[in-house]
Formats: structure tokens, C-alpha cells, sequence
């Protein structure tokens, strides 16, 4: 789920923002700030799951990657309830980045973690 959203939303969150009648400098800027909050959260979501686990927080990471994409739906016609309802993403961002570097990492041995990572 977390890279199908990932890719498949990055592809077509664009032409669909554009689709729906927004402008392209504020789609751009709605695909800008959407971006950033990824990124931002490929830091917070590992941090939150240092204080409450793994397992909670790669649940709300993965429910979070399903949600953007819903709310892309839903507010797309309100640039700013849009724009609040990607706060969402700060998990969402960290979902690529628990299941590809933490989990792994921590799942087998100090010596085969590059191999994990690489898998």
C-alpha cells in the first residue's frame, strides 16, 4: 500500500489537482508543501516509533499513506482545507522509511543489514 500511494500519487496527483480546476501555481504550491511535509515526516515517523513502538507506528504510517489520497479527494476543491488536511503526511512520509531502512534493519543480524536493506 505505502508504494503504491506513493507512486501512483505522485504520478497523478498533478493532473488530477489540475483536472478538478485548480490552477497550476496552486496546485504547484499544494504539491510543494505536500512534499515537504513527506519529507519532513521520513524524520518525525522513525522518531515517533522510537517512543511507541514499531508496530503502532507503522500502523499509522500506512493508514496515513491510505488517507492522503482520499483527503486529495475530498478537499481538492478547498485549497486550504487541503492544505490542513496534509498534516496527515508527516506520518505518511515515514511509512517508505520504517518499512524500508528500520524494520529491516533491526530484523536480522548487524551483518547481513546491508543485504536487508538492499532486499
Amino acid at each position: 500500500m505505502c508504494l503504491g500511494t506513493n507512486i501512483g500519487f505522485g504520478a497523478f496527483a498533478p493532473t488530477y489537482l489540475h483536472e478538478v480546476g485548480l490552477s497550476r501555481s496552486t496546485a504547484t504550491l499544494v504539491l510543494t508543501v505536500y512534499g515537504c511535509i513527506i519529507a519532513l515526516g521520513s524524520i518525525v515517523a522513525p522518531a515517533v516509533s522510537d517512543r511507541v513502538g514499531r508496530k503502532p507506528a507503522l500502523f499509522a504510517a500506512v493508514i496515513c499513506s491510505g488517507l492522503v489520497p482520499l483527503f486529495f479527494v475530498l478537499f481538492a476543491h478547498s485549497v486550504s482545507l487541503l492544505l490542513a488536511s496534509l498534516v496527515v503526511g508527516l506520518m505518511a512520509g515515514g511509512s517508505l522509511t520504517l518499512i524500508t531502512y528500520v524494520v529491516p534493519g533491526e530484523s536480522v543480524p548487524r551483518e547481513l543489514m546491508a543485504t536487508a536493506f538492499a532486499l
